[in-house]
């Protein structure tokens, strides 16, 4: 308890949403923002 718990994805999205991306892209984006949290995340824990 008290480590990192994640990305907040409200920055993200909202820089996303000045991307002017298609849904596809926007889409995508989110999906692979969502592996590189899991993958931070994962190595974050394994360090302690």
């Amino acid at each position: 308890m008290g480590g990192p718990i994640g990305l907040n994805f409200l920055v993200a999205y909202n820089r996303m949403d000045r991307m002017g991306l298609t849904p596809e892209e926007y889409n995508q984006l989110d999906e692979d923002l969502q592996v590189m949290e899991d993958a931070a995340l994962e190595a974050m824990r394994s360090k302690e």
